[in-house]
């Protein structure tokens, strides 16, 4: 089963390859490195981290290969890489930051597969990682594919039917009265829904969640009516739930993580930095560096009620005390963008949209795939 769902991705993906080979690479100053090398596949591996960490909304990327990339060299120990890597949507939301190879692909009959393309400078030396765009393109597997591998698997669903929206609801008013959060949580969006009948439909829902500004020591009976709460260490959530309706009643399951602000993790990181800092000073030069983390840090305590006594740090990370590229255009609050396309019956598709242009010293993105005879590299 797991083979023939490959099969599909893959004729895929083969055919947006055979589209867009229409014209050479735009300059001849670019290499074509194999796409299967070490190498190449830890700058995939950097340029995913880097999408993954911009996206706002959906669910974390993973790698399954490699297919095309091109290689420019902008000075002795800087390049600038070209990257077309097929990837597959993991369980994990992009609120969660963590990184792909923690998290798990989605079960078959959730698949959703496609491509991005990447525009990425690396400069080892210097420490310097800067993606300066990407665009990717995904969809699902059909239904038909899917109910020829796994016919007893749930159907997927808009996110918009009454009956999800009302799903929705309960599991997340179960996830408010059991939970021991001190202030309400409300819906920012639903991400995925589906649908099977057993002993009565029964719906499966996930959705991403806000903290609100309404504490649970005022009882709410509508939560839609609390602002979102408007402060830099708001927690977001995700959350899986099930609502399964039978001859005996209603039966709702709900599980929900939460994950902590951003700023509140920069707080942490730079106190773990300073404590390093001291160790080194004693005589341990050691460094660590940790990109992805999404839990408490150590001794940190979830007493705050949101009148919010933090203390604000303005500190950088290890990642953003690296050395900034030279930024030659405007810079977007976002790099890139996702384009998510309806499931199709057939493999003879178009190819996906060209990434976005970026200009001065980085080159359109190449129209032609690799010619290298280790592209594309395999999948993983």
């Amino acid at each position: 089963c797991e083979s023939r769902m490959k099969l599909y991705i893959v004729l895929f993906l083969c055919t947006q390859i055979f589209y867009s080979w229409a014209e050479p690479p735009p300059s001849s100053s670019l290499q074509s490195p194999p796409c299967n090398s070490q190498a190449i596949e830890s700058i995939a591996d950097l340029a995913l981290r880097k999408i993954n960490k911009d996206r706002k909304q959906g669910y974390i990327f993973s790698l399954l290969r490699v297919a095309s990339v091109y290689e420019q060299q902008q000075e002795p120990t800087g390049n600038v890489y070209y990257l077309t890597i097929d990837v597959l949507e993991t369980d994990c939301h992009v609120l969660s930051k963590k990184l792909w190879k923690d998290c798990e692909n989605k079960q078959q009959h959730e698949t959703v597969y496609g491509e991005c393309k990447a525009i990425l400078y690396v400069n080892r030396p210097g420490r310097i990682v800067k993606l300066y765009s990407y665009n990717c393109t995904v969809r699902p597997v059909s239904s038909s594919q899917i109910h020829q591998i796994c016919p007893d698997c749930p159907a997927k669903i808009s996110v918009d039917e009454n009956t999800v929206v009302e799903a929705t609801d309960l599991i997340l008013q179960r996830y408010n009265k059991e939970s021991n959060t001190k202030n309400y949580f409300s819906l920012l969006s639903i991400t995925a829904a589906s649908m099977q009948w057993m002993v009565g439909a029964s719906y499966f829902v996930e959705f991403s969640i806000q903290e609100t500004s309404c504490s649970k020591n005022k009882p709410q009976a509508d939560i839609s009516k609390c602002a979102p709460l408007d402060c830099e260490f708001k927690h977001t959530g995700f959350c899986k739930g099930s609502v399964m309706n039978t001859p005996g009643g209603r039966h709702v399951e709900a599980s929900c993580e939460i994950y902590e602000p951003e700023n509140l993790k920069k707080g942490a990181a730079a106190k773990e930095k300073k404590n390093h800092e001291q160790e080194q000073d004693q005589g341990h030069a050691h460094h660590h560096y940790h990109e992805g983390s999404h839990g408490h840090p150590d001794g940190h305590e979830h007493k705050h009620t949101h009148l919010h006594e933090h203390e604000h740090h303005h500190h950088e990370t290890p990642d953003e005390a690296l050395k900034p590229m030279p930024l030659l255009f405007s810079q977007p609050e976002q790099i890139g963008h996702v384009d998510y396309l309806p499931a199709v019956e057939t493999t003879n598709l178009p190819s996906s949209a060209d990434a976005p242009v970026v200009q001065k010293i980085i080159l359109p993105f190449p129209d032609k795939p690799s010619e290298s005879e280790g592209c594309p590299g395999q999948l993983k």
